[in-house]
């Protein structure tokens, strides 16, 4: 590993100590040398113990790539060997067989000196080798603005802390890549001693948010992969950066499993707060003053006189544009921390949506569906200000009263215009009615129900969120105004 130390023991027979090679004019000391292709690995303390054990101490350096480490025996040799050493290294083979990952067996004795390569002591027989691949310490990267940000040191600390914002994409790489590893004989396995997950991230983070009318989810953040590409959904706290760790584990040709030291960044993310206030403000529970029934034409061809009930106080038009106050105000008060710039949508989620339309003889029951409130974003809304009046018709003489149950979430959200953002969430609030109107025999004279009545529940600001909907507003269906269908 590198930047890491490890202790090393060679076993076999007949080293020669040096106490013995200075008695002895004829004896040559046993040596050990490492050498990599590229980066630099150390080895310190080497000591030849008695005729059967040699120990030495290696060190990779921290900035070493992912490459391969040869460990060299020099001098006289008479039987097997066998290396011990956290990293595993296999037995010592003979040079003219020496493979990249070294498989079981002994080393016979030379059949006659072989020449030392460049840098070898003088004097001695290259006798053995073994080696090992040098797993670094990785390297975290940001990709930001189409130029790469370095996020890490080669020790794996944490370099100076990058500022981003809120929804904004953060595409994260690292090094070595997957297919240096495969070159050594490595495979990425899954980091069991972090419940299989590369990345460790501090925050709330997905990996995006697919939103159409049709339907809208998240996607989780995927941490396995050498790469991240993910979206903070909250900012994080002044003076607190948020931080990334990441680590890889592999398996070797033995099926041998390690991991490499951690790499870490820290990322400073600035974001809005909100809240949503509603009218009346201080009336919760909306009175049945808020509701009007009127005589008005529907949008049907030939258009047909309809009694309509809103949720609002509604002066004329028609079913499909009524003209008056609605029923629901929504106004999002944005406090913005630090320097950042986007702008606010809605989106409502419609959770229940019930009619009933009644005369002495009949009853119609209608379900008027769930879902994204007719459209993506909310249309009745401008800026900081979202509004609501919904209403039903009920066909005279046919029918003589009306009833609906109603009920929705409004959230308030938020978009960095920094390039590839996303929205995120700030607030939402429930909020509901139940309303009904009665007519005479004719059909001439409506009014509404002295029980019909509107509830707004309280704001609930979005700090943080849980899987699987963090906060957002999904929804897997779409209504629209006056689609409903007959419960049968």
């Amino acid at each position: 590993m590198a930047g890491q130390t490890y202790p090393i023991t060679v076993l076999g027979s007949d080293f020669v100590t040096p106490a013995m090679a200075a008695a002895d004019p004829n004896c040559v000391a046993s040596q050990l040398t490492v050498s990599v292709p590229t980066g630099s690995v150390i080895l310190t303390d080497v000591n030849v113990i008695d005729s059967t054990k040699i120990t030495a101490t290696v060190q990779p350096m921290d900035t070493d790539p992912a490459e391969i480490a040869t460990l060299t025996l020099w001098g006289a040799y008479f039987g097997p060997m066998v290396v011990k050493a956290p990293t595993r290294l296999g037995a010592m083979t003979k040079p003219d067989v020496a493979q990249a990952h070294p498989g079981p067996g002994a080393l016979a004795k030379p059949a006659a000196a072989l020449p030392a390569d460049g840098g070898a002591p003088p004097g001695p027989y290259l006798v053995g080798q073994t080696t090992a691949a040098v797993l670094p310490i990785p390297v975290i990267t940001w990709t930001y603005n189409n130029q790469e940000i370095r996020m890490s040191a080669a020790d794996g600390s944490p370099l100076s802390t990058q500022n981003a914002v809120v929804g904004q994409q953060i595409v994260l790489t690292t090094t070595p890549k997957e297919e240096d590893l495969r070159g050594l004989g490595f495979q990425l396995t899954t980091n069991v001693l972090n419940e299989g997950d590369s990345w460790t991230v501090d925050g709330t983070i997905i990996g995006g948010y697919n939103h159409s009318i049709g339907s809208g989810s998240v996607k989780t953040a995927d941490l396995t992969q050498t790469g991240l590409t993910s979206y903070w959904v909250y900012p994080s706290a002044q003076g607190n950066p948020f931080n990334v760790r990441y680590q890889y584990c592999v398996l070797d040709l033995n099926a041998h499993f390690q991991c490499s030291a951690t790499a870490n960044a820290k990322f400073s993310i600035a974001g809005p707060t909100g809240k949503i206030s509603t009218d009346p403000k201080a009336n919760p529970n909306i009175s049945s003053s808020s509701f009007s029934v009127l005589l008005m034409q529907n949008c049907d061809t030939p258009p047909l006189t309809v009694a309509y009930l809103s949720f609002g106080q509604i002066q004329s038009g028609t079913t499909c544009h009524p003209i008056g106050t609605a029923g629901i105000y929504f106004t999002g008060n944005i406090t913005s921390k630090g320097s950042v710039h986007g702008n606010v949508k809605w989106e409502q989620i419609v959770s229940e949506g019930m009619i009933a339309k009644s005369s002495p003889s009949n009853t119609l029951n209608l379900n008027c569906g769930t879902g994204l409130d007719n459209g993506d974003p909310y249309p009745a809304a401008s800026g900081n200000l979202a509004q609501d009046s919904p209403g039903f018709g009920i066909e005279p003489v046919t029918y003589t009263s009306g009833l609906r149950k109603f009920s929705a979430v409004m959230y308030l959200m938020w978009q960095s215009s920094t390039p590839d953002s996303i929205m995120v969430p700030l607030a939402s609030v429930q909020w509901g009615f139940h309303d009904g109107a009665t007519g005479n025999a004719l059909g001439t004279r409506w009014s509404v129900d002295k029980d019909s009545k509107a509830s707004v529940g309280q704001n609930q600001a979005i700090t943080s969120g849980e899987p699987p909907a963090f906060g957002y507003p999904t929804w897997t269906t779409h209504v629209t105004n006056n689609s409903c269908a007959v419960i049968e």
